[in-house]
């Protein structure tokens, strides 16, 4: 592979401010491709490392007050000359064998304060209608950025300035109302600050129940909006797990509900989501399809449903059961029975937990006894009892809970058969798969398998795996997959609901 390291070297003449921990941003080009670099001061030792290409780390051979120095970077030294030096960057010429490369890293910053994160929030939009959206998390800035496709956090390397792993730079004007984005080439574009959408509390009655939920409305009522229904995965996170999502579209022009879940956050009622069977799921969801429907400035003709992992599954089970749905966005969906995708999803977490396949094979089949006993009403004593036997030596492993009552959840109803294939049969509206290829909660070669076995020959619909990128389609550097959300946006207007 041919490399150019460039940019990392620059670290090693700062070292003289060594008495404080330092790291340096920068990147370098690789095959023609930029690269997010870094390097650190780390016990007495500046190290470079490029954490989106690989896990190796290089250590720079000579004393960083030398003007010359080098470093081993893939096997080979690499030369560094013409450095010159401010309080915030350093410029450095890398020479080797592959190329020399003129390179600057800037000195990261400490992240603003949190009661000044405030003012840089919100969306930006420049004259080609690209949007980016910046947004608080874990009291840190992350942004969304239309060029690269990337989501990841702002790292402050000067006052309103900001460098990000896609080599992208981000300065605020004073007042915070524009900013100017610098691409890795050195292209700048200005962006300006603009409210793009309003959030509106909603309550809606389902059955007994009232859900509570977030309508985000694009803020342009002389048009009528696509919509579209976002519905959260399994289990309880609340909603601003998924806001990021609702947000960014919302932002491009579409009008997305997110609402709790029966029995979860600000709903109220009788029903929970534990216990609910699938068909009582989809029953719900089907009610908060029509709310966003029936909502004004909604064009009742492209309103769609979203869901991740659990979502995924019942965004197509909603479009096979209301065919007034006009697309499916569906992110690790666990297209297979119930029991197949939990059998698969305890394997790979013990996998990882690295117990032998042998313990591993009496989990399986441990898990396989209890589900078959939920469908015949009652819970094997021998079984638990093997479960606890395994649980006494290795407390980490997953297994049924030692009880002989038949539980909540799951029910039967949702144990028995492959609904969700013959569901499949029935979808008329447009599909996107999206899945990780490193996912070990739903197995996405599996559910693409099982879809093309099953879906309708006249649907439309396409996949796009993202490489390393696990359920949550993270990276190993926990930064969300490239184009993960711009693919959205890019397919919707494929088929026409997005102009």
């Amino acid at each position: 592979m041919k490399l150019k390291y460039s940019t990392f070297i620059i670290l090693l003449l700062f070292i003289k401010l060594s008495s404080n921990a330092q790291t340096y941003l920068g990147h370098i080009t690789i095959e023609n491709k930029t690269e997010y670099a870094k390097i650190s001061l780390n016990n007495n030792k500046w190290i470079l490392k490029m954490p989106f290409l690989s896990e190796e780390e290089s250590v720079f051979e000579n004393d960083i007050l030398n003007k010359s120095n080098s470093v081993i970077v893939k096997g080979q030294k690499w030369k560094i000359e013409n450095i010159s030096q401010n309080d915030v960057q350093l410029d450095l010429k890398i020479i080797n064998k592959l190329g020399d490369q003129n390179v600057r890293y800037f000195l990261q910053k400490e992240n603003p304060p949190k009661d000044e994160l405030t003012k840089y929030l919100g969306t930006y939009i420049d004259n080609n209608g690209n949007v980016s959206l910046i947004e608080n998390q874990f009291n840190r800035l992350r942004i969304i950025s239309p060029y690269s496709g990337e989501t990841m956090f702002l790292k402050p390397i000067e006052d309103s300035v900001f460098f990000t792993t896609s080599s992208e730079q981000w300065s605020f004007n004073s007042s915070i109302t524009e900013i100017t984005h610098t691409a890795s080439l050195g292209k700048k574009t200005i962006l300006k600050k603009k409210k793009l959408f309003n959030t509106k509390d909603v309550w809606i009655p389902h059955g007994k129940d009232t859900l509570y939920g977030k309508l985000f409305m694009p803020i342009n009522t002389n048009l009528q909006h696509p919509g579209c229904l976002i519905l959260q995965g399994g289990g309880s996170v609340g909603l601003k797990n998924y806001e990021y999502e609702a947000h960014f579209l919302a932002a491009n022009g579409i009008a997305t509900l997110l609402c709790n879940k029966a029995g979860e956050g600000k709903s109220k009622g009788e029903s929970n989501f534990n216990y609910q069977t699938f068909d009582e799921k989809t029953a719900e969801y089907n009610t908060l399809f029509e709310f966003l429907k029936s909502q004004p400035n909604i064009d009742k003709s492209k309103v769609g449903v979203h869901g991740i992992s659990e979502g995924g599954r019942l965004a197509l089970r909603l479009g096979a059961h209301n065919n007034d749905v006009a697309f499916i966005l569906a992110g690790a969906a666990p297209i297979m029975s119930f029991i197949d995708g939990q059998l698969y999803a305890m394997n790979q977490l013990h996998r990882d937990l690295s117990i032998d396949e042998t313990t591993n094979l009496t989990i399986q089949n441990i898990w396989k006894t209890y589900y078959d006993n939920i469908i015949q009403g009652k819970i094997s004593k021998s079984n638990i009892d093997l479960a606890n036997s395994i649980r006494n030596i290795n407390p980490r492993i997953f297994l049924p809970p030692n009880s002989t009552e038949v539980p909540g959840s799951p029910r039967k109803e949702d144990l028995i058969g492959s609904m969700v294939f013959k569901d499949l049969s029935k979808i008329k509206a447009p599909i996107l798969l999206q899945y990780g290829e490193n996912d070990h909660r739903v197995s996405p070669f599996k559910s693409i398998q099982n879809f093309k076995s099953h879906i309708n020959s006249t649907t439309e619909w396409k996949k796009i795996i993202y490489k390393r990128a696990n359920h949550s389609f993270m990276s190993p550097e926990f930064q969300i997959s490239t184009n993960y959300l711009q693919d959205k946006i890019n397919w919707i207007k494929s088929i026409g609901i997005l102009n």
